[in-house]
């Protein structure tokens, strides 16, 4: 959970650094991945009683939210012809 975590910022960042590139679109793609396998890790942990349900629905709704904007990144990136 923690690696899936830490390394949504790190493939924005680095994708941002390399800008609007077919490889700066890729990171923000596996940023989105990351994003979507926190969210799993997040339910997994939920049905096996390690986080409490609120907890998690806060962390899904952020993390939620956090693809969404990657979303529209990428389609910034599509828009350019470069995604």
């Amino acid at each position: 959970m923690v690696r899936a975590a830490e390394s949504i910022p790190a493939n924005l960042a680095e994708g941002y650094g390399r800008g609007l590139t077919t490889d700066g679109a890729r990171l923000l793609r596996v940023a989105r991945a990351s994003a979507a396998e926190l969210e799993s890790h997040l339910r997994v942990a939920e049905l096996g009683g390690r986080l409490p349900t609120a907890d998690v629905a806060t962390l899904v709704e952020r993390t939620r939210r956090v693809r969404a904007l990657i979303n529209g990144l990428l389609r910034c990136a599509a828009q350019r012809g470069r995604g």
